[in-house]
């Protein structure tokens, strides 16, 4: 494995969570996929990709071709982010999140909000009749 790759995993309500950090090549696709035939079969596995560098052709057919040999559940596999279309293989679904504007403080939420419309013009004429 390249030296800066790093894969992280660990457990969540039946679910393992990988995510990985580096450049994705070859080895760090032969990682990926040891752990993921360690898997139980339980559960969903959630693949972040959030952290990926630069990602090598030879590690996604690598990767692609060992997953194509293992029959996946549609519902099995699902790879967070979007380097995620790069390497998800077919059957497994990449999901993509919207980043917040601006974080949501605990402070913030009791505080009195502004109304969202706004009055753009206030048309209250009298009708007068001489």
């Amino acid at each position: 494995m390249h030296p800066e790759f790093k894969i992280d995993c660990r457990n969540s309500r039946g679910n393992l969570h990988v995510r990985l950090c580096g450049a994705f090549n070859g080895m760090c696709a032969w990682e990926l996929l040891k752990i993921l035939r360690q898997h139980d079969g339980t559960g969903r596995v959630f693949v972040n990709t959030n952290g990926i560098g630069p990602v090598a052709g030879e590690g996604v057919e690598l990767f692609r071709m060992y997953m194509k040999r293992r029959r996946i559940p549609r519902d099995w596999l699902y790879f967070k982010g979007k380097k995620g279309f790069k390497i998800a293989p077919d059957g497994s679904r990449v999901l993509i999140c919207k980043k917040a504007s601006q974080p949501v403080q605990i402070q913030d939420r009791y505080k009195p909000t502004k109304p969202t419309m706004k009055l753009v013009k206030n048309i209250n004429r009298r009708t007068e009749i001489h």
